[in-house]
């Protein structure tokens, strides 16, 4: 992946009339393309510092988009921490950037989804995080499947004091918005492929009569097949992308899969010569 010249500017900011240590609240725009909202700025010992949106996850706060190398941070904490200090001098409260954002502008920036599959939930069925640049990450992005409607992807968000939900990190151009959903939900389908070997599960029987060797590792599990085929047992294999493979044989031939099992792995991981045993020096051990 050719370098990229990420650039971080602050499109908003609001200082805060309370007494705590968040003086400042930012948004920051990555590339023209992506905002992220809700930058702090803070005062803690050694002065003001920048900190990222955060939620909590039990006992503790976790950033949800943040910079993941160091020349990144300093250039989001440089553009914010200039501006809150112009933003103070000025005598207001806000400010906002006229920044030459162009929303019908091709993608620029390199981005990278990284997904797991969710179970149980009602509506979310995947989720994960977004890379950017390699050097910024959005967390917490998820791919939401309600009923009856195709799924589609979603990005951070977090509930304001007014009950209503506010991204956290959100495209900004045409372009970026499409790039980004179809990258996510591109992911999630190759978490669902699912491919077949050997023969219909049908004709194995039926249930009762049917034996299985569930989520075998993918690669083992493809020489436990050529096994199989060389001794002209039926079989059928649900290889999986995401969850492994699963081998299933008529119950009759299962001790003959069990014991193809055994041998293969006995040969793909022998047992070591155990190591002599020397006496101690008192004589026993």
């Amino acid at each position: 992946m050719a370098e990229h010249n990420t650039t971080f500017e602050v499109s908003s900011m609001t200082q805060l009339d309370n007494n705590s240590n968040v003086k400042a609240l930012a948004n920051v725009v990555i590339n023209g393309e992506i905002a992220v909202n809700g930058v702090k700025v803070m005062e803690g010992e050694k002065g003001l510092f920048v900190a990222m949106p955060s939620k909590k996850v039990g006992g503790e706060f976790v950033d949800i988009a943040h910079p993941i190398t160091d020349k990144a941070y300093e250039q989001i904490s440089n553009a914010v921490l200039t501006d809150y200090a112009k933003l103070v001098s000025s005598g207001e409260r806000t400010m906002r950037n006229e920044l030459a954002t162009d929303k019908t502008k091709p993608v620029t920036s390199d981005i990278d989804v990284s997904l797991r599959p969710v179970t149980g939930g009602k509506s979310v069925v995947a989720a994960g995080q977004v890379s950017i640049d390699e050097c910024f990450v959005i967390k917490d992005v998820k791919v939401v499947k309600a009923q009856g409607k195709p799924e589609f992807a979603a990005m951070p968000s977090y509930q304001n004091q007014n009950g209503k939900y506010v991204d956290i990190a959100n495209p900004i151009t045409t372009a970026m918005h499409d790039k980004l959903s179809k990258a996510v939900l591109d992911k999630f389908k190759s978490l669902e492929q699912v491919q077949y070997r050997g023969v219909k599960y049908a004709e194995l029987g039926n249930k009762s009569q049917i034996a299985s060797l569930p989520r075998q590792n993918n690669g083992y599990a493809e020489k436990l097949m050529n096994e199989l085929d060389k001794m002209g047992i039926t079989y059928q294999a649900r290889i999986s992308s995401n969850s492994g493979t699963t081998i299933s044989v008529n119950a009759a031939d299962k001790p003959k899969l069990d014991s193809i099992n055994k041998a293969l792995k006995a040969t793909l991981n022998p047992e070591q010569p155990k190591a002599e045993t020397k006496p101690s020096k008192h004589g026993f051990h």
